[in-house]
């Protein structure tokens, strides 16, 4: 059996076929304890997998590491984020066709949410997709078929955003779901600071979705709300949003 702690993400292999569970092997990485500071929501972490031999996991200040399961030495170890800029890895990778996904923690930061998948064997980062920003960025193509009309359209990840708020819009990466031939991902609000940038009924697209893409390219392919529409209004006195009920009118802008 295979632990993985909070920080400082130790992880343990236990042999559960002796008497008091010893342990077979224990990798202790150093992750830097600058990190603790960055994380948003503590400093846990959701868990490790095992595929092929290996076992994979991520350390709070941005690390996936890949481990032999048998000894635990490294087989690889690649940085994917920055804590300088907010971004911490909670989340348990998710292993689908040879690519091992993650992605970045630290909405309430302002981060830009991202996925990333990483070649199983080597670490090398095969694909990087955005959830916030221009198509070409979160990678949608011809291919992205939502099924609610309101999802469909050029640019909605800048569009429906204030101008440059897309840019600290949030939308991290929840958890991971293998559906062959397809993954998912949820992902996560926008920070406060984002929302309340927010022009009159303006609803703020790819952040609280689950979204489907090719596991192999990153391809988008469909995306659905996670949660209700929830309008937002800016007065001019205050320059704060509150939530209201939309006119008629302005349903077809929220």
């Amino acid at each position: 059996m295979y632990i993985v702690t909070p920080f400082p993400n130790i992880v343990y292999a236990l042999d559960l076929s002796k008497p008091g569970l010893p342990i077979k092997w224990r990798y202790e990485p150093t992750p830097e304890r600058a990190s603790q500071g960055v994380a948003c929501c503590d400093v846990v972490n959701r868990g490790l997998v095992f595929d092929q031999g290996h076992i994979f996991f991520n350390t709070l200040d941005d690390h996936t590491i890949a481990l032999d399961a048998a000894t635990g030495k490294v087989s690889w170890n690649t940085k994917v984020g920055d804590i300088n800029i907010g971004e911490t890895l909670t989340m348990a990778p998710l292993v689908v066709k040879g690519r091992v996904l993650i992605g970045d923690s630290g909405g309430e930061m302002g981060v830009r949410g991202w996925v990333k998948a990483l070649d199983e064997s080597t670490g090398k980062v095969i694909w990087t997709a955005y959830h916030t920003g221009p198509d070409s960025e979160i990678l949608i193509g011809p291919n992205f078929k939502p099924f609610y009309t309101h999802d469909r359209g050029k640019d909605l990840g800048v569009a429906t955003w204030p101008p440059d708020m897309w840019k600290i819009g949030g939308g991290t990466m929840w958890v991971g779901s293998p559906t062959i031939p397809i993954s998912i991902s949820s992902t996560m609000e926008a920070p406060t600071r984002a929302v309340e940038s927010g022009r009159s009924y303006r609803r703020q697209q790819m952040d609280v979705v689950d979204l489907a893409r090719r596991p192999e390219t990153g391809e988008a392919v469909w995306r659905i709300s996670s949660r209700r529409t929830i309008c937002t209004t800016t007065t001019a006195s205050t320059n704060r949003s509150s939530p209201t009920s939309p006119s008629a009118a302005a349903s077809e802008r929220c």
